[in-house]
């Protein structure tokens, strides 16, 4: 969801706006004279590094060989049925 300021109402209510956007979820949409300037959002959390994946990895869940061909097999049947090619990064 995304909330509409302008400039002078964002300036005016600012905490208020920090407080909502942190609890909602939600972004601002800051204009000025009816045109969009900014917008603000939540930062969310830090993103993890491959260095604490490492760490968890042994704890986290895994799936068997035969779990793993099951969803590849569903993957592939959802992707024909949307008529949707397979996609690589690396072609």
């Amino acid at each position: 969801m995304e909330t509409t300021l302008t400039i002078t109402e964002a300036r005016r209510d600012l905490s208020r706006l920090v407080d909502r956007l942190l609890c909602g979820k939600e972004s601002a949409l800051i204009t000025r004279a009816g045109e969009p300037v900014a917008r603000v959002v939540p930062i969310g959390p830090p993103p993890v590094t491959g260095a604490q994946l490492a760490d968890k990895w042994d704890s986290m869940a895994h799936l068997t060989p035969e779990d793993a061909a099951e969803m590849e097999r569903d993957i592939l049947d959802m992707r024909a049925r949307l008529n949707v090619p397979p996609v690589s990064q690396w072609d």
